[in-house]
């Protein structure tokens, strides 16, 4: 019996994720495709409702390392029922199926539990640069995936699964801007988390803001430090070259430092150019955190090893397990890899894993409003979604301040309306600073390695330099790691 189970279980799901992800995405799933969307998508509802009554059934969750369908053995036996009041021979009468136990287990850390089961998912939407920074925006999925994996595993949030769909933004505001509203009006999502980059957070807003800000921060750290900036230039990020602005910084005399405001890409095209300039070879280049562990793979060996690097962090390093919330991470990230170190742990997958649980704090916190939410497409359901969707915001802003592991984030809230303005955007309410340090990381090179191939490589990473970390109040609380 334990085998006809598990077999229907998993048919049934291959059938019902396949049906679902068609209907949802329209693609053609097929063979480890559709084997890697079952995984993605990790919970499904099945209706198996009868002529005698309804019911529905949880089939999951799925990861690398959990394939389990249906939790629970129903233990029956056959009785041969005559088809007379006379004794049955052989060959003759029915047999009549009587169920004499049901067992429960646990998959995955998931009960089979009957009101988590009846209860519509809570459907998140995630964009992110998937044609734009494919990695950055793996890793992010990576980490809210794991983050609402274990959710689910325990039961969901407030007696209700939570559902992750995703759309690609291709790091363009407009974009963004379009999925959003797809978002929204199309998938009915309650929120979207986990977005990538300033000017595609704010794309509904303006053009783009990741450049701007980035100066506007270093014009007033550097000020507050006795110091300003020598000169600057800016490109084209939908073009992705940094050769202008090359050529307008080497009309002026070398700096000391360079503050680079760019992805990966043009980062690197920038770096290793400039480097070459007569007088540059001893600049220092300082990156926000938007380049990838893997930044040093990407310069090269030559260039690599020519330039000073470092890059600001405002998340602990991911590899420390020694810090309560990385090791949680961690955990989260091995289960949803399906092993320990079966992914890497990345500083993306990390905010995207924080940003998550943040997220699913909140709800968790919003009280009864969030309760009438649903993604039913009908439009008498949206003064609902309104409703728990400023519910779910306020529930942050009330909160103030989140704990993850002793890691403190926050506060959220203070003044709150028209008043409360930076520039021309209005961002609800004065305070939404999240984390309070930066940690400051250099890019070294480490032991030579030889290659399969029988090459010599010079590996690089980023190492922590603690001497250049900076803790700071934000709205009256300063939290130190």
């Amino acid at each position: 019996m334990v085998d006809e189970v598990t077999q229907f279980g998993l048919s049934k799901v291959a059938l019902v994720a396949k049906t679902t992800l068609l209907l949802r995405d329209g693609g053609g799933w097929v063979g480890l495709d559709l084997i890697n969307a079952i995984n993605d998508r990790s919970v499904f509802r099945v209706d198996t409702s009868t002529a005698t009554g309804s019911a529905v059934r949880v089939l999951g969750p799925y990861s690398a390392a959990c394939s389990q369908g249906m939790r629970s053995v129903v233990k029956t036996r056959l009785t041969k029922v005559p088809a007379s009041s006379e004794p049955a021979g052989p060959g003759e009468g029915s047999l009549l199926t009587t169920i004499t136990g049901v067992f429960e287990f646990d998959s995955c850390g998931v009960l089979d539990t009957s009101a988590v089961e009846l209860a519509e998912p809570l459907v998140f939407g995630q964009i992110v640069p998937f044609s734009g920074l494919p990695d950055w925006a793996e890793q992010m999925t990576l980490g809210v995936r794991a983050a609402f994996d274990d959710a689910n595993r325990d039961g969901g949030i407030n007696g209700r699964f939570v559902n992750l769909v995703t759309a690609d933004d291709g790091y363009n505001p407009t974009l963004a801007a379009t999925e959003v509203r797809k978002m929204v009006e199309d998938q009915k999502v309650l929120a979207i988390v986990g977005t990538v980059g300033t000017g595609t957070g704010l794309g509904h807003a303006r053009d783009d803001g990741f450049g701007r800000s980035g100066l506007e921060g270093a014009r007033v750290a550097l000020w507050n430090n006795g110091l300003a900036i020598h000169s600057n230039a800016s490109y084209d990020r939908s073009l992705g070259d940094t050769s202008q602005a090359l050529a307008v910084l080497s009309e002026r005399t070398p700096p000391e430092a360079v503050i680079v405001f760019a992805v990966t890409g043009p980062a690197v095209e920038f770096i290793c150019s400039s480097s070459l300039l007569p007088s540059w070879e001893s600049v220092w280049y300082l990156l926000p955190s938007v380049v990838g562990e893997d930044f040093g793979d990407s310069l090269g060996g030559d260039c690599a090893s020519r330039v000073r690097v470092f890059v600001s962090r405002t998340l602990p390093d991911p590899t420390n397990s020694s810090v309560g919330v990385v090791k949680a991470f961690q955990q989260s990230i091995d289960r949803r890899c399906g092993g320990e170190g079966a992914c890497a742990y990345t500083s993306q997958a990390l905010e995207g894993y924080l940003g998550a649980r943040l997220l699913l704090q909140a709800v968790a916190r919003a009280g009864s409003e969030i309760d009438a939410y649903s993604a039913d497409p009908s439009d008498s359901f949206e003064p609902a979604r309104r409703a728990a969707r400023e519910s779910l915001l306020q529930s942050i802003y009330d909160a103030g301040m989140f704990s993850f592991e002793k890691l403190r984030v926050g506060p959220y809230g203070g003044e709150c309306g028209n008043a409360a303005e930076v520039g021309a955007v209005n961002l609800g309410c004065e305070c939404n600073q999240g984390m309070h340090n930066v940690f400051l990381t250099e890019l070294v090179a480490g032991a030579p390695q030889y290659l399969p191939s029988g090459v010599l490589v010079t590996p690089y990473g980023f190492v922590r330099r603690p001497d250049g970390d900076v803790f700071f109040e934000s709205c009256g609380v300063s939290v130190e790691l």
